[in-house]
């Protein structure tokens, strides 16, 4: 009796990627479309989830863009803020520091006095559902003219703000295919896109 021979099983059909299809063109389309400046009027027109990033933008920035030129007590003042945001103080007796503070820099610090009034509107819980610190932010960041620097910290305390979380030091997102999206939407001026994520 001849030997029977065994069958090959049917190979599996290898799972394709879906193509992208008219619909997806389309939503894209749409989206760029809708594309915000890249500038403070764009940076700032999605409200903020967490205020300290708020904050911690502003301070960053005085460093990025103001330090330099000040007095000492300007920078003391700067350093208690930096204090107050590695401990996340959001108690009263910080709220009258901050008003302390806010009187000794006079208008000599626009970051300054922006990182500062943040604060003490995270403290008091009166963001208007986070679009107190944009009408704060804003003005302070268009008067300035836009540069790499400026960009690149905007666009890492919004990623902070929206991926959730606060300090950019220990912040730790698994998700990197996220992160990667929200810079790729951002860079693009699809800030809302980028806070869908």
């Amino acid at each position: 009796m001849p030997k029977q021979q065994r069958r090959k099983p049917p190979k599996r059909k290898q799972s394709e990627k879906p193509a992208i299809d008219s619909d997806l063109i389309e939503l894209a389309t749409m989206l760029d479309e809708r594309r915000l400046d890249q500038n403070a009027q764009g940076w700032f027109s999605i409200p903020w989830r967490e205020g300290l990033n708020a904050v911690s933008l502003a301070h960053a920035a005085f460093f990025d863009l103001e330090f330099e030129k000040k007095s000492a007590a300007i920078l003391a003042v700067a350093q208690d803020l930096g204090l107050w945001l590695s401990e996340r103080r959001t108690d009263t007796f910080t709220y009258w520091l901050a008003d302390e503070a806010l009187s000794e820099i006079g208008s000599s610090s626009p970051f300054l006095r922006a990182a500062l009034r943040c604060l003490q509107i995270r403290i008091a819980r009166s963001d208007g559902d986070g679009e107190v610190y944009n009408a704060i932010l804003r003005p302070t960041f268009d008067f300035y003219q836009t540069t790499p620097e400026i960009e690149l910290n905007v666009e890492r305390h919004r990623m902070l703000d929206a991926l959730g979380g606060y300090d950019l030091k220990v912040a730790r997102h698994d998700n990197e295919r996220r992160k990667k999206a929200f810079q790729i939407a951002w860079r693009r001026g699809l800030y809302r896109a980028a806070y869908a994520l």
